[in-house]
């Protein structure tokens, strides 16, 4: 293997390691909207995690939720729908990409597992999905999400116990 053909193939582990770890700080900030206890974080934090997840996406993006939450072009759309969630709690888990690069580019796909409580409902649910997404690299060699499209939306109620006691948490040094 020539030293050129080393190099493109730790690039392309290198972006797709990049756009990983975009996929997981979006998750991340997400969940950061919700406490321990289950319930959402104060306006403040609830501003600063949605501004957060915000920066995930390029400023043009286009946010595509279908039944699960409409449309939102722009990233101030974006945060401004991200700091009022449909969710008292929620925690994502974002399995199984396909990841393909072209030059500057990429087309993803993740199978979503979210476990939540949506505002004014009485039980917790399971909510099956996939994720389309479009990533894009910038000029600082940071991948974006341009473009996040949710499929196959399935929401499945748990019981109303579904949900296991609070535990205290503890910090991991």
């Amino acid at each position: 293997m020539s030293e050129v053909e080393l190099g493109e193939r730790l690039r392309a582990v290198e972006d797709e390691l990049a756009i990983r770890r975009t996929q997981a700080r979006y998750a991340a900030f997400a969940d950061a909207k919700y406490s321990p206890l289950r319930r959402r974080v104060d306006d403040k934090a609830m501003m600063d995690a949605a501004v957060e997840q915000a920066a995930c996406f390029t400023a043009q993006a286009r946010w595509d939720g279908g039944v699960f939450g409409g449309t939102m072009i722009g990233r101030d759309a974006l945060a401004k729908w991200f700091a009022a969630p449909p969710w008292n709690f929620a925690m994502h888990y974002y399995v199984a990409p396909q990841i393909k690069i072209a030059d500057n580019a990429a087309d993803t796909r993740w199978r979503l597992w979210q476990v939540g409580h949506r505002a004014g409902e009485a039980d917790p649910l399971l909510l099956a999905a996939i994720t389309q997404q479009r990533f894009v690299r910038q000029a600082d060699g940071e991948w974006l999400i341009d473009g996040m499209r949710f499929e196959q939306v399935q929401t499945f109620p748990l019981p109303p116990s579904g949900f296991p006691p609070v535990f205290p948490t503890t910090e991991i040094s």
